[in-house]
């Protein structure tokens, strides 16, 4: 008695992202940060936005 073996060759993964990523251009973003009056606690504000932004971007 023989076994029957079949040898099938892998293929590619669908779910595979370092393949994925390759081909796609880097897209170009901007972010928009206000301030929108002049008081005190306004000014770290802009700083935390630019921050923040900066951060999920890169």
């Amino acid at each position: 008695m023989s076994a029957n073996v079949t040898i099938i060759p892998p293929r590619k993964i669908a779910g595979n992202t370092v393949d994925k990523h390759k081909d796609k251009p880097k897209l170009r973003v901007v972010a928009y940060c206000r301030v929108s009056t002049d008081s005190e606690e306004q000014a770290t504000s802009y700083d935390t936005q630019v921050q923040h932004y900066t951060d999920y971007i890169s």
